[in-house]
């Protein structure tokens, strides 16, 4: 029997499935979050150290330290934000939904008014 190089066949799966787009981007984020976390913890351990008598090492690796964590919040900030943008951007309701929606508020108000006008 001959093997075919060919494209496959119309019941032939091709690829792996789709997977939801926002899963690498949640994860990334979260990723970031604890790693500013980590560095916060890091800041407060230095300012201990800076308030036991560390001197000037500790208080530069101190602003080293908070200057990271503030741009690594800010970072994650404006990706949140940008990706909040992006679903509102693309989010659109299906006419079927929406025809749906619709017969069930015409039906809810037709009942209201039947109830009100006796």
């Amino acid at each position: 029997m001959k093997a075919s190089h060919g494209a496959p066949g119309p019941n032939v799966a091709v690829g792996p499935p789709n997977r939801d787009p926002g899963l690498q981007p949640e994860r990334t984020a979260l990723a970031w979050l604890r790693t500013s976390l980590s560095h916060a913890v890091l800041t407060l351990l230095l300012v201990r150290w800076t308030a036991d008598g560390g001197g000037t090492t500790a208080l530069v690796l101190l602003s080293a330290t908070a200057l990271q964590v503030s741009a690594s919040l800010a970072c994650a900030s404006c990706r949140s934000r940008q990706r909040i943008q992006d679903i509102n951007a693309t989010m659109t309701m299906p006419v079927a939904v929406a025809a749906s929606a619709a017969a069930v508020f015409t039906a809810a108000a037709l009942a209201l008014a039947t109830i009100v006008l006796g």
